[in-house]
């Protein structure tokens, strides 16, 4: 091959008009497929999720009951202050420096 000689592009095989036409049933097609492929991928799926999943037996579960507790607090000391306007009432344990 000589340094100035261009390669050859090698002819393109045209497809038949038939098959590159857009029509209306060519639409609908496309769109039902659009539509169910997922459906369709989406329950294969779950059918293969199935086959791999290893079922392993289940622990039973302990079942925990809270007790609560409870303990005396000593309030004899604490300053009560209360507003007669808004018939609220605070207490306060802290002792005045």
């Amino acid at each position: 091959m000589e340094p100035n000689q261009q390669p050859q592009p090698t002819p393109q095989k045209k497809l038949p008009s038939w098959l590159t036409t857009v029509t209306p049933l060519s639409k609908i097609l496309a769109m039902i497929l659009f539509i169910t492929f997922p459906f369709v991928g989406f329950y294969l799926g779950m059918k293969y999720q199935e086959r791999i999943t290893v079922n392993t037996p289940s622990i039973p579960a302990i079942k925990i009951t809270p007790t609560p507790i409870v303990t005396q607090v000593d309030i004899s000391g604490w300053k009560i202050y209360t507003s007669q306007k808004h018939k609220i009432g605070r207490a306060s344990c802290r002792e005045r420096v």
